[in-house]
């Protein structure tokens, strides 16, 4: 029975920091469009 939850909880570890990965990422392009929206409409 102990092999189960060994085998279970590396997957869900690389599954959250793929997942965290990707939202850092949504985050920086956000940031990155909202920062030449600014420039676009206040000249930098």
């Amino acid at each position: 029975m102990e092999l189960g939850p060994k085998n279970q909880k590396p997957h869900s570890l690389k599954h959250q920091m793929r997942h965290d990965s990707l939202f850092e990422f949504h985050l920086d392009h956000t940031v990155h469009i909202s920062q030449i929206l600014w420039s676009k409409t206040y000249g930098g």
